[in-house]
């Protein structure tokens, strides 16, 4: 028995050993702030051809990764290399666009008798390709109509079309794009704003952007409304909480306790609820914007757990919304 246990107090020590290492060699790397990451998300960074601090503030607010990932990432790590199985086949709903390649002028002769070579086949290699993302103005036009033989009657103007943020500069792709940027990829919204800066000169206020991913969380309550019921009618729930801080008008210089509640089941959605009450990590700017933020996170966190692409889910729902508020949430 001695031994045993003193076996495992060999692997126990050895352990430690080797992630207080890593914590080390972390401070050496990357600063104080490492001492916030995890050991796996330390050692996917020295993957990394080249890190910046600025990386390294957003895979902080990214949080660990999710069981699954980490068990990938540890399986890989561990497995030998082995010889290369070939190309990963790339989804089929992405668009193919084909580049022939002819042979060159040598090639389409024959080598033996001279004659002209026939085209047989292709031999084919898929490389997944991709395109900056492009930004123009759309330009919205209204008619407008009178008739002349009745002037007096006045001028008739085309109906201004639904759209999800009336007011905004933005439009609908647009506000999406924020949406799975902030939600999906931890890309904070100031930042956003600054890349839009950077590469299209529009210098917009943070508010206008704030606003806009705000207007989605407004349009997606219905659909979580309509989540919720669906997930308190089975027998099975599972309950989490988040701890936020709550700026509101009536309390100067701190911050309002609340929270986030979670709530999941086998095979359904992730809907998320919102309340004033408990101590804080996270923030929020007031408590209107608590219950769109969660709206958004029911949204994402469901489609992400059912593998849905989130971008084309809220393209096509939210125009929809705007008519149908209480539309299915699988639609």
């Amino acid at each position: 028995m001695s031994g045993e246990h003193g076996a495992e107090r060999a692997v126990s020590g050895r352990a430690r050993g080797g992630s207080s290492h890593r914590g080390r060699a972390g401070l050496r790397k990357y600063g104080k702030q490492s001492e916030k990451l995890s050991d796996l998300q330390l050692q996917l960074l020295d993957l990394e051809p080249a890190v910046s601090s600025d990386e390294i503030e957003t895979e902080i607010a990214s949080g660990p990764l999710s069981e699954e990932q980490t068990a990938s990432s540890a399986a890989q790590q561990q497995k030998k290399r082995k010889p290369h199985p070939g190309c990963k086949e790339l989804p089929l709903h992405l668009k193919r666009i084909e580049e022939i390649v002819a042979c060159a002028a040598e090639q389409c002769m024959c080598g033996k008798c001279g004659r002209e070579t026939e085209v047989i086949g292709y031999e084919e290699t898929e490389v997944l390709g991709m395109k900056p993302a492009v930004h123009f103005v759309h330009v919205i036009k209204r008619e407008k109509g009178v008739c002349k033989s009745c002037i007096e009657h006045g001028v008739v103007t085309a109906l201004v079309r639904t759209c999800i943020a009336p007011k905004s500069i933005f439009a609908e792709e647009t506000i999406v794009e924020f949406i799975v940027r902030k939600y999906c990829d931890a890309l904070l919204l100031y930042r956003q704003r600054a890349i839009l800066m950077r590469d299209l000169g529009i210098d917009v206020a943070l508010t206008t952007i704030n606003d806009a991913v705000l207007r989605v969380g407004e349009l997606l309550i219905p659909v979580v409304d309509t989540m919720k019921r669906d997930l308190l009618a089975g027998g099975y729930i599972q309950a989490d909480e988040t701890h936020v801080g709550v700026h509101t008008p009536d309390k100067k210089g701190e911050n309002h306790k609340a929270h986030f509640w979670q709530y999941s089941a086998p095979m359904k959605g992730v809907v998320f609820d919102f309340a004033i009450g408990r101590k804080n990590w996270l923030h929020l700017g007031s408590q209107e914007a608590g219950l769109k933020i969660a709206a958004i996170f029911s949204i994402v966190e469901s489609y992400r757990k059912l593998g849905i692409l989130i971008r084309k889910y809220l393209a096509d729902t939210l125009p929809v919304s705007l008519i149908a508020p209480s539309t299915s949430w699988m639609t």
